[in-house]
Formats: structure tokens, sequence, C-alpha cells
């Protein structure tokens, strides 16, 4: 039968609107974009890439520019550029799926030494301003920094500078295509290699189908009756498209051979079917589709197999402890690790795979903790409201160590308290600014041992 081949036009006319941008500023002028408000020009110096960049600035120290482009559009895909602010109150803020001066997302730079440092995302809809993260600084005044914003077809906003994730939030409010801009506050902010890739349709490659003879087989929008080769772009859980290929072949009988073992239970179920002793069995079972399935399965029954890891145990430090198995046929570590032995020199959870001589998989796993004599506890959450109750947090130990050193750290690693003094708590401020409620991570380091923990601040 000759292969019949279907591609939905809704592929064709996505892939054809898909539209990508690459600007470094090369030109002899800005014609592709439009000045809105202030001043910007193309600059030799600085720049980082190419030989120029875009500067942009007000004659008056203090207010706004706007660089808008003026054929881009676009939502979903992969935007990349570099910005630096130089001016005692400048902002470097990057504009996207902008509709109008009521309708976009920004991503504002705000660097270290001006007026009001900060990392800030927000969106305007319909003219009311909402903000989605905001965040310290990322980089100091003269500095340029490499950003990507990933916007997905779920809503996701993924935003990594100088290759570290800093923001990811998920908004849906403007779903839209639309164009980007650049705007700065005062004097002077740069711009340079701007990109944008889009996304294309995922594609979960060619699946093989097989269906009953004498019905049809439905596939998207589309039912289909003879053998053949079909796309057709399909709309995932997330709301995204996903392009998917099928090869679809008609048949009547569905014959499935298949072996088993009885390793660690008492049966094996195929289908509808149980098996609970060897042997070799033959059974007729309908199928999804309605078609008769024949299953010949080979059923055996080992005899059962033995893993030990051995109790639980814990570890000073300098200490290492080896682990050796035999007699299987092969092994996996938690690590990675395919030896029959692993020698073990750092707390954690350590796991086990092996097959052994009947082709059974056995599983073990010892967890190891770190410890001699000291032991530290701390409470897992506090209030710094000057109420006199829980206002601050420290650890504290069944026996005072000689060496101590504590570190806090919020959700993003960057850390918000350090002390060696036992003496000292946290009071939930970091440079005197409060901390925002959340979970914060904590370390102690005491005489040689590691601890580890989170505490929950409430406010």
């Amino acid at each position: 039968m000759e292969r019949i081949c279907f591609i939905a036009l809704l592929f064709a006319v996505q892939i054809l609107t898909a539209q990508e941008l690459v600007d470094g500023f090369e030109s002899s002028d800005l014609s592709d974009w439009v000045l809105e408000e202030g001043n910007a020009n193309l600059t030799t110096n600085p720049v980082t890439e190419g030989l120029q960049s875009c500067r942009m600035f007000d004659s008056i120290n203090g207010f706004w520019a706007y660089l808008i482009h003026g054929s881009f559009n676009d939502n979903f895909g992969t935007y990349t550029y570099d910005a630096r602010a130089d001016g005692g109150n400048s902002d470097a803020d990057f504009i996207f799926q902008y509709q109008d001066r009521e309708n976009f997302y920004l991503l504002s730079h705000k660097p270290s030494g001006t007026d009001n440092p900060e990392l800030l995302l927000h969106k305007v809809v319909n003219g009311s301003f909402e903000e989605l993260f905001v965040g310290p600084a990322i980089a100091g005044r003269a500095a340029w920094i490499s950003v990507e914003i990933e916007r997905t077809c779920s809503g996701d906003i993924n935003v990594t500078i100088n290759n570290r994730l800093v923001i990811s939030v998920n908004d849906t409010s403007l779903m839209e295509e639309g164009t980007i801009g650049l705007r700065s506050w005062g004097q002077f902010s740069y711009f340079d290699d701007i990109r944008f890739e889009p996304d294309i349709l995922s594609s979960a490659g060619v699946r093989p189908v097989m269906a009953c003879s004498g019905s049809g087989f439905a596939f998207g929008s589309n039912v289909f009756t003879e053998d053949g080769i079909y796309m057709d772009t399909l709309t995932t859980a997330s709301g995204c498209d996903s392009l998917v290929t099928i090869d679809l072949e008609f048949t009547s009988t569905i014959i499935i051979d298949t072996s088993a073992v009885l390793c660690d239970s008492n049966m094996v179920i195929i289908g509808e079917l149980v098996y609970t002793e060897l042997g070799m069995f033959s059974d007729t079972l309908i199928s999804r589709y309605g078609c008769d399935s024949i299953v010949n399965a080979n059923i055996s029954i080992p005899d059962p197999g033995s893993l030990a890891l051995g109790d639980d145990r814990s570890l000073c430090p300098g200490e290492s402890l080896t682990l050796t198995l035999s007699n299987f046929a092969s092994y996996l570590w938690s690590d990675g690790t395919t030896d029959p032995s692993v020698v073990i020199t750092r707390p954690g959870t350590y796991s086990i795979e092996v097959i052994d001589r009947n082709n059974c998989i056995l599983t073990d796993e010892l967890v190891v903790t770190e410890g001699c004599n000291l032991e530290v506890g701390a409470a897992n959450i506090f209030s710094p409201n000057d109420d006199m109750i829980n206002d601050t947090w420290s650890p504290t130990f069944n026996e005072m160590p000689s060496i101590y050193q504590l570190s806090i750290f919020d959700r993003y690693g960057n850390q918000v308290f350090t002390s060696n003094d036992l003496t000292q708590t946290w009071d939930g401020q970091l440079e005197n600014n409060e901390l925002s409620s959340g979970v914060y991570i904590w370390r102690v380091e005491a005489d040689g041992q590691m601890f580890w923990g989170d505490v929950t601040l409430i406010r």
C-alpha cells in the first residue's frame, strides 16, 4: 500500500510567522528604531561586539529616553542583549512584548553605586504597573552585563544574567506578540548585540501506531483509514503547540512475544494477565483498539537473591568507609561507580543497584551521617517583629565548640548573614534592611564538622 503523508496547515503557518532578530548596531543610523522620547545615537566606545553600540540619554539628567523597534513583532522565544549603565542615576531597561505605552514587560538594570540600585522585572497592563520580581543590583556602574530572557508559551519568564539564572516567574497577562524597546534614565546607558530566537514547534519524533483494520484512527482533527505517516500540531497540557508525527499501520492481530521472571514478588502482570508460576503461556487479550492481541509469555521463577549494605552509620571528619559486594552480574552505585566496592569519605545517602545471576534487579541504600560528639539544634521558624518573642535566631549546641562559623543564605544562594561569634544572633536583616519572609538556608561549621538546615522567617 502506498504511504500517505499529511502535514497540518497550522504547522506551516507558524513556521512562516516565526521572526528572528539580530542587531549589533553596526549600521550607519538607527533607522530600524523609533525614538519616542529623549536621545539615542550610535557610539564607538564602549562596545561589547563589533564597532558600535547604542547610547541612550536625555538632555536633562533624570528624564526617560525611549527607543522602540519599528518592525519586530513576536512573543515566545529567547531575547539576548548586552547592557551597561554609567550615570549616577542611570538605568538600562529592556522592554519586550511591547504593545504600547500601556502594555509591556520590562527588565530594569539599576547598578550598584547609583541612587536606586536593584534588579526589577515588572509589567504594565492597561496602564497598571505591577512588580513581578525585585532584587539587589546585579552589577556596578560602567560594568557590562549579558542578559538572556526566555519567554515561553506557558507564561514562564526566565532571566539569566552573566550565565546565572536570577529570575524565574510565571505570568500570562500579556501573551500577544509585540515589539521590543530600550529605555534609560539619565546619562548614560548603552546597549549592544541584541538578538531574538523564536520558539519553533517542538517535535515529539515519529511514533509507531498500530490500529485495527476496518475502523478509522482519529489523530488530531482527522480520521485516517490507510497506512501512512501523518503529522499534526497538537496542544500540550501546558497550552503549547507540539508537532506530532505518527507512523500508522493497520493490523488485524497484534502478537507480543515477551518473557519475565518472578524476582522479589510472587506474580508477574502482563496487561490484564497475572502469572504466578513458571512456564510458556499463550493468551489472547483485546487491545485498546479492539483488535485481538496474542501474548506469548515465557515466565521463569529464579532462586531469590539477597543484598544488604548494613545499618546506617556515621563518620567522623577524616575517616573513610569501604563498602564491598560480590557475586553479582553488575553493579551501579548512586555516584555512577560500577565497581563491586566504593570508598565513602563524606556524609550522604549511598544506594546500590545490582543485577543477580537470575537477571533480577536488587537495591539497597545506606545513610552515612557526619558526627562524633557535637550536636546542633536550631528552631525552624522565627518572627523578628519586636514582640520580644522569637525576635532573633541562632543555633544551639550540646557543648560549646572551639571553632565556629555560621552562614545564612537566601533561596538564590546569596549570603545574607555570617558570624563566628557564638553570642551573636540573626535578626532577619541585611545591612540594616529587613529581609522578606521566606525560607533561608543555614550552614554551621564547628570543630571540623558541618551542619545544614533551613529556617523560615515570618513577618
